[in-house]
This record gives C-alpha cells, structure tokens and sequence, in this order.
C-alpha cells in the first residue's frame, strides 16, 4: 500500500473529508501509526551486511624510538594531537607530520586488505629500527603502528597487524536493537565492554558489543569478512505528502495496522468515539495477529529426542540337579 492509497484509505474509514484533514495531517497520523505498530511488536526485522573499520586510540606520549642507517635512535612522538577512534589514514598523517618534523622524510600507507602500515622513507635510508622509547614518560607506540619491535633492512617498512586495533561497524540508522549477528556465517555472542576497551587480540570473532550506534567485535579480525546481522527497526518517516507513490515499509499483509491506527486517531478528533473504537480495535486485531505468527512459526526447526532403543533381555534359565 502506497502513501496515497493509505491517506484516502484513513479519510474513508474515519469519515474525513479534505476539508476536515489536510494530506500532511492523514500522513503525520500515518507514521504515528507506523511507529506505534513497530513498537507494540517489538520491533520490525530487517537484515543488514556491514563493513568493518579499523581504529586506534593516538595521544601526545604515544611514542617509539627509531635509528636509520645504524645511526643514535631518537624518540619520535607519532601525534601533536589526541585522537580517539582515529582512522588508519589519520594515524598515517600524523605520524608523517612527527617523522618529517625528525627529518626522517617519508610516506606512509594503509593496506586494507592486509590492515598494515608501510612507511617507506627516502632512497638514502637502507636500515630502520624501530624499538620501545628511552623516554620513561612515552608509551610505547610500536605494538601500535608496526605491530611489533623489528629491523628492516630496505627503505620501506612493512609491519604487522597493529595490536591496539579496535574493529568497529556503523550500525544502521533504523536500528532498534540487535536480533542475531554472524561473522562467517559463524553466529557471535553479546559480551560486557570490558573485552573491548583494550582490544590486545586478534583472531576470529566469537564476541560483539554495541557501543555508540556501532558495533564492535572480539577478538580483532585481521581481515574483511561477511558480518551479517538481523535486527529489529523503526520505519523511518514520510517527510512530504509528494511522496505518494512510497509504499509502507514492511510487508505487505501489515500494511493496513497503521491506517487503522490513524483513522482512529482522525475519528476521534472527529468525535466519532464509537468508529475510533473500532477502528483501534481492529489495529490491536493487526498486532496480536503480527506477534502469534512471529511467535509460533517454524516449530519444525526445535530437535526431536530419538526414540529410546528398545534393549531386548533374555533371562537364563537355571536347573538344579
């Protein structure tokens, strides 16, 4: 059912002409109607596939300490600013700006398909250490960046999955709440935050947490996979009455619950009590129907016991002689 089929249907059955309602008044009770059902069923489901990214958590005395070419290591400090939840290419930025500033010239990269950092420093560099700060107020940045301490031997420097690497998905913007998430085809399970703060491993994802309308996972994956989730949602509003070819968002055998709802609600302003009862009789009609479905379909998925195996017992017989 369209937007337009909806209004003239709530005019009809709340006995409304366009005097009485302008179309922007039906559809306002409309997506009243739309969030209403959504609610008293708890929620519509959806399904959804996200992207994870990668963040990091930079501040000012996050640090290493590096040597090119054999020579005195120097602490660098990878950022003049404090950032949370930064992305790769932010750290990226930052750190060229600390390296340049140390006249270590250079360019920095993200792969992400591997989710490493590659510094590549000019043709004049042949070695690089990077290693923990001597400074006792840094805190060592390696684990962060590079993954772990390590010497390369040529002008660019490939590490290794970044430890601090929190793994994050944007949630939709419809969500009411999470109903079932899956990561390679592998369903995950809800966890405290405490896992999540400090994301110091890496693996295959077995926990999830919702934190600010995103979604993080633990362990770290290391790579790109399917994160699927199925969810419960808010029908989002009609903003403008030119949207008369919209259909209602879910499906289609519900489509009638808010138009019920609305011409209830337009039947009272009417002071037509005895039509608006029956009218919202019919939407609770729409919602117990919605719930038992929702509640009683595949009964056929639960595991039957098998049947007990029947023991045959045959008693011997003594004789006494």
């Amino acid at each position: 059912m369209t937007l337009g089929q909806s209004i003239t249907k709530v005019r009809e059955l709340s006995r409304t002409n366009t005097t009485g309602a302008s179309d922007t008044a039906i559809m306002q009770l409309i997506n009243e109607g739309q969030r209403e059902f959504a609610k008293d069923v708890f929620g519509m489901m959806k399904e959804d596939y996200l992207t994870i990214t990668p963040l990091f958590d930079i501040q000012t005395d996050f640090a290493f300490s590096l040597a090119l070419n054999g020579g005195t290591a120097t602490d660098v400090c990878i950022t003049a600013t404090d950032f949370i939840n930064a992305t790769a290419g932010t750290v990226a930025t930052q750190l060229v700006t600390a390296l340049t500033a140390q006249a270590a010239t250079c360019t920095i990269s993200w792969a992400s398909a591997t989710w490493y950092f590659t510094i590549t420093f000019g043709a004049t560099v042949t070695t690089a250490v990077f290693s923990a700060p001597t400074t006792p107020a840094y805190i060592d940045a390696v684990p962060l960046i590079m993954g772990e301490e390590a010497s390369y031997t040529a002008p660019t420097c490939t590490g290794s999955f970044p430890e601090d690497c929190a793994v994050e998905a944007s949630l939709p913007t419809d969500l009411l709440y999470l109903y079932h998430v899956e990561w390679d085809g592998n369903a995950l399970s809800p966890a405290p935050p405490d896992m999540f703060w400090s994301p110091n491993y890496e693996g295959t994802p077995g926990h999830y947490m919702v934190y600010d309308k995103k979604l993080r996972l633990f362990p770290s994956p290391t790579q790109q996979k399917r994160l699927h989730l199925i969810y419960k949602y808010f029908p989002s509003d009609w903003t403008d009455v030119s949207q008369t070819a919209s259909s209602i968002q879910y499906d289609t055998e519900w489509h009638m619950a808010p138009v019920y709802f609305a011409a209830a609600l337009q039947a009272e302003m009417n002071f037509e009590d005895k039509i608006a009862q029956r009218l919202h009789a019919r939407y609770i009609d729409q919602v117990r129907k919605y719930n038992r479905l929702q509640c009683n379909q595949n009964p056929q998925m639960f595991p039957k016991h098998p049947p007990v195996p029947q023991i045959s017992v045959t008693w011997a017989t003594c004789s006494t002689s």
